[in-house]
């Protein structure tokens, strides 16, 4: 693996970050390494197409039809632990792995429940986690995934509004209450004081 990508120019090498992040996954405990296979429509650019094709030509990878869709996936999931370069990317980006492994069950289980917002992400640190996945030019997430992180936005937007609107609520309610306190007891010290003209008039006849 080390001698043909050596073999690649140069402008073609630093695609093994990308092909890695869609290939393998990690466990959601971070401890287990598995392979996954690919999809080529999913290789935008010539270069990370090129990178693949000359690990298929070498047999590292093998090229293949799953549903239909003509796939990549590695022919030794040995390689993953054996192959230094490739190690190395792993250990460096396996907080990363985590979040995307994560990411790819919460969105097979929202799909599998017709995309009901019941399993949208809940807001903090598992949908944090998630969107930072886009800020990574390595990892390129599928249209499920950016489809499940928008509409838990969305969920998220719409709760944070529901709170402000109800604080609002609450805060109008309670300076509605005060000042009916407020006015009560003005009219019941004018009251008062008329009972008391009242009392001192009839005192005085």
């Amino acid at each position: 693996a080390e001698e043909i990508y050596q073999q690649l120019p140069a402008e073609h090498q630093p695609q093994l970050a990308t092909v890695l992040s869609r290939l393998v996954i990690l466990s959601p405990d971070g401890e287990t390494i598995t392979s996954r296979a690919a999809r080529w429509s999913q290789l935008p650019q010539i270069s990370e197409i090129a990178f693949v094709q000359a690990m298929v030509d070498s047999r590292l990878f093998v090229s293949h039809l799953q549903n239909g869709e003509p796939c990549f996936s590695l022919a030794h999931e040995a390689l993953l632990r054996h192959w230094l370069r490739a190690s190395d990317w792993i250990n460096t980006h396996k907080d990363s792995l985590v979040i995307e492994s994560r990411l790819q069950q919460l969105t097979q289980r929202w799909l599998k429940e017709d995309k009901s917002s019941s399993y949208l992400l809940p807001q903090g640190k598992p949908l944090e986690e998630s969107l930072s996945l886009q800020n990574m030019s390595v990892f390129t997430l599928d249209s499920n995934e950016l489809a499940l992180l928008n509409n838990s936005q969305k969920k998220m937007r719409t709760q944070r509004w529901l709170t402000c609107a109800t604080f609002a609520l609450l805060c109008l309610l309670t300076f509605t209450a005060i000042l009916m306190s407020v006015k009560s007891q003005q009219a019941e010290g004018l009251a008062l004081q008329k009972r008391f003209e009242a009392e001192s008039l009839l005192g005085f006849m």
